[in-house]
């Protein structure tokens, strides 16, 4: 994990600011749409700094999912486009435009060399952690091993993200019921 990047599960821990747990990512949910605030690590030198001084740009990632597959990821300093779009008619199979928009052109090779290190850390994330567990999930969800899914009560954006497309599509069609063979 990049050490700049947002909490991951396996990161989250106690509300340090108020001396509680609690998750560290919120949810708000605007229609079909959802905002996430996820911490960075450098939150917590916060702490020691008066409230009023504090800067959620520089030490949170806001991602929007905008229904049904666009992620817009607003960092400090640059704004990342994820879109997602079905692949050769198969509900198993997609292709993802990723762009990174930056405040102006690189003016030195300085410049060009912190942005092309941005994305390719964008790229080392996706490519390296997400696409393998969403791999991973496909193949467990193809197996025909499970009946149905159970999102915690810490994926409060997934939940919403498939509620939100129980709504545009309807509920989903009940399988028959198998029978044991006997």
């Amino acid at each position: 994990m990049a050490l700049a990047g947002p909490y991951r599960a396996r990161d989250v821990g106690c509300d340090w600011f108020r001396g509680r747990c609690r998750p560290a990512t919120m949810v708000e949910a605007f229609g079909l749409n959802h905002r996430l605030t996820m911490p960075r690590k450098k939150l917590e030198r916060l702490k020691v700094e008066p409230e009023d001084t504090w800067d959620l740009m520089w030490n949170t990632t806001l991602i929007y999912s905008l229904f049904p597959n666009t992620l817009l990821m607003v960092q400090g300093d640059h704004v990342e486009l994820a879109r997602i779009f079905p692949s050769e008619d198969r509900v198993d199979r997609a292709v993802m435009e990723l762009a990174l928009y930056i405040p102006k052109a690189p003016a030195s090779e300085e410049e060009r060399t912190h942005w092309e290190k941005n994305m390719q850390l964008v790229l080392d994330v996706v490519t390296g952690e997400d696409f393998p567990a969403g791999r991973t999930i496909q193949l467990g969800l193809t197996s025909g091993a499970q009946t149905h899914l159970i999102y915690g009560r810490n994926e409060p954006a997934m939940i919403h993200y498939h509620q939100s497309l129980r709504d545009v599509l309807g509920p989903a069609p009940r399988p028959a019921r198998l029978q044991a063979a006997e």
